[in-house]
This record gives C-alpha cells, sequence and structure tokens, in this order.
C-alpha cells in the first residue's frame, strides 16, 4: 500500500475518534459521583471533585453537587436551610417539576442586599439527601439539572 493512503487513513481513523471523544455518547461525558454515574449536559466538564463533592462548569455556570449525611427528610433539610441562612438571605422555595415525579425542591436564597443569589436544587438519591447548588443562576440552569438529577436514576 502506499505511503499516501496509510496516512489518510490514520487521518481518518484520528478524526474519527475525535469525534467520538466529544460525542454525547463519549465516557468523557460521564463522572463517577457518589457510587453514581452522572451524565454530564454539553459542554459541562468536571472542574474539581472530592468525597462527597463534585463541581462543574460549562464556563459560565458552575454547578456544585453534595451528598450530606442527612437521611431521607428533605422537608426538614430545606428548613434547616432556610432558617441558617434567615438572617442575610431572602429564601424562597418551590416544586422543581421532573419527569419521573422524583420530589426536587428548589430554593432560592437572595442576599438582603440583592447582589448574590444561591439556587440550590434539593433530592433524595440512596436514602441520603443532595444538593446541586449554583450562583447566580442562568437560565439553563434548571434544564442542566433536570438532566444531571435523571442521569443518576
Amino acid at each position: 500500500m502506499k505511503r499516501i493512503y496509510m496516512i489518510g487513513i490514520v487521518i481518518v481513523l484520528i478524526l474519527l475518534a475525535g469525534a467520538y471523544l466529544f460525542s454525547p455518547i463519549s465516557p468523557l461525558n460521564k463522572v463517577n459521583f457518589n457510587g453514581e454515574t452522572v451524565k454530564l449536559s454539553s459542554g459541562y466538564t468536571v472542574q474539581n471533585s472530592s468525597g462527597n463533592s463534585l463541581t462543574i462548569s460549562n464556563g459560565t455556570n458552575e454547578l456544585i453537587l453534595t451528598s450530606t449525611n442527612l437521611k431521607s427528610d428533605l422537608e426538614a433539610a430545606v428548613s434547616g436551610y432556610e432558617e441558617k441562612v434567615a438572617d442575610n438571605y431572602n429564601v424562597t422555595r418551590s416544586k422543581f417539576e421532573m419527569k419521573n415525579n422524583q420530589d426536587v425542591i428548589k430554593t432560592v436564597a437572595v442576599s438582603n442586599n440583592g447582589t448574590l443569589s444561591i439556587t440550590k436544587y434539593w433530592f433524595v438519591k440512596d436514602g441520603k439527601i443532595c444538593e446541586i447548588q449554583t450562583n447566580n443562576a442562568q437560565n439553563s440552569t434548571d434544564d442542566v439539572v433536570r438532566d444531571l438529577i435523571n442521569s443518576m436514576n
């Protein structure tokens, strides 16, 4: 076989491998978090992973996934958080709609001076309270969080 054909075949194989690694089915788009495989949304990469915490980012929006030691009582966990930050933040709570009817509570804590907004999504996974937090959430954050939580099931 001529050398030019071999070089062409190698280039095509490299392009195919690159396309696979950056595709949605790539193993690079998945990460292990607290014993669960989490599929990352398009454009998100792992920034930090340690113990019960995972930080992912797409460059403009950073999400922190945390598994707590609290057991199963979602309402009590959220109420405890609201009480803890009540002096410095105005907290609103809402049900976060999921396709699989999983209980997820969304809290938005806005600082009293209005300069900081902390959005948290609370849910139970394998008997432990988990939360996903972001500061100054963007419009697409809800969709990304839905995808992350659904990927854990």
